[in-house]
């Protein structure tokens, strides 16, 4: 695989509140789609906005479409009305829960969604395209040949107990054994997260993802701002695969950045469970005023690297306590990383605690074959500490 990201690729500008419609695409839903009978072999035509907004109207109201099967037909512009996630999932500090979930797939035929604006700072949801997309039954989970340019999403995790925000999809859940499937799947634009006190789950494709597979993605010229447990591609990720993926862009905030996955783990805290990296790339610059900042993973509390490479600059602001920043790694527990590289500039305010040209701080894993650049860090060693 050759790993070519765009050089000098600069980071979207930040939107601005008064760009959100105060209209919703629901209320314009359409009272049916295209054409087709919503088989593999016939799918469920979709050529409008309109047609689009009925699909999002239908699963808030309980179609989950299992075994259902969509097509985009044309280009869709989203930009005239704010859009409702298709699939509703919230989880409040009360820990009462709302979820209604989609479980079809969708093939977006190579067509382009523009002007997609998700804020979900009022109703609390998790935030993206999709709001809750799950395989809970088997079969055939999720989306291919899509792209979404030049995306808003707005989120804020007040009230809440975890939030979830990204552009593809907030949330994504597999039953063990199930998978959910992107394929060949491009977005872009900005993520801006309030009140980050707690937990977050932000990525520029995927806020929050377990049983994900992810093949030959993009989340290119992203921008996410006042995040944590946050990634270029994705916030949050267990028992996932990607596999030729790329990030690339801005992200800033406060703990767990970094320029592909914030912390990764496993579903039941062991290996096999853990989420998989290979051929994957991150150009993303990472500023952070907390702890666990990488270039690739903010924390590796389980994940399996392979062939990766991290290109973004990497800034830590903490100069009061051990901040945790590598060249690819912030923090490793269990990290099993394999023919990696750092490439980026790491930069730490601390002068008491020592950042580390490819992880910050290993309190265990396997390296091999990993290196980061010498010549922008000089006076680093591999492992800032352990």
């Amino acid at each position: 695989l050759s790993l070519v990201l765009l050089a000098g690729l600069m980071p979207a500008e930040a939107f601005a509140a008064g760009s959100v419609p105060d209209t919703v695409w629901t209320d314009y839903a359409a009272a049916d789609f295209a054409g087709g009978t919503g088989t593999e072999a016939y799918p469920y035509q979709i050529a409008t906005a309109e047609q689009l907004a009925k699909l999002s109207e239908d699963v808030s109201g309980g179609n989950s479409y299992q075994g259902t099967f969509f097509e985009l037909t044309g280009n869709i512009d989203l930009s005239s009305h704010r859009w409702i996630p298709i699939g509703i999932y919230k989880w409040e500090q009360s820990g009462a829960t709302t979820s209604n979930w989609f479980e079809g797939f969708i093939d977006g035929n190579n067509k382009t969604i523009s002007g997609l604006i998700v804020d979900e700072r009022t109703d609390k949801n998790a935030a993206g395209f999709f709001g809750d997309i799950r395989n809970v039954s088997g079969g055939t989970v999720g989306a291919k040949n899509l792209i979404i340019s030049d995306a808003s999403i707005y989120a804020d995790e007040d009230g809440l107990m975890e939030l979830r925000a990204g552009i593809l999809a907030g949330y994504a859940l597999s039953n063990q054994g199930q998978q959910i499937v992107f394929e060949n799947i491009t977005v872009s634009g900005n993520i801006e997260i309030e009140s980050t006190a707690g937990s977050n789950n932000v990525g520029g494709m995927i806020g929050y993802g377990d049983g994900v597979k992810a093949a030959d993605c993009k989340a290119e010229n992203i921008f996410i701002s006042g995040a944590s447990n946050s990634g270029g591609f994705i916030g949050n990720s267990g028992d996932s695969v990607f596999e030729n993926c790329e990030a690339s862009g801005t992200v800033s905030g406060r703990w767990a950045l970094r320029g592909f996955v914030g912390y990764t783990t496993a579903a039941d805290y062991s290996e096999a469970t853990q989420s998989v990296y290979k051929h994957c790339a991150a150009d993303v610059d990472i500023t952070g005023s907390n702890w666990r900042l990488g270039g690739f993973a903010g924390y590796a509390e389980y994940g399996k690297f392979e062939n990766c490479v991290a290109f973004g600059n990497i800034t830590s602001t903490v100069d009061t306590f051990e901040p945790h920043v590598g060249g690819f790694i912030g923090q490793s527990d269990n990290a099993e990383v394999n023919s990696s590289h750092a490439a980026g500039t790491v930069t730490s305010a601390s002068s008491d605690y020592k950042a580390g040209g490819f992880v910050g701080n290993c309190e265990g894993g396997t390296f091999a074959e990993c290196s980061f650049n010498s010549e922008e860090n000089s006076g680093l060693t591999a492992a800032g500490k352990g």
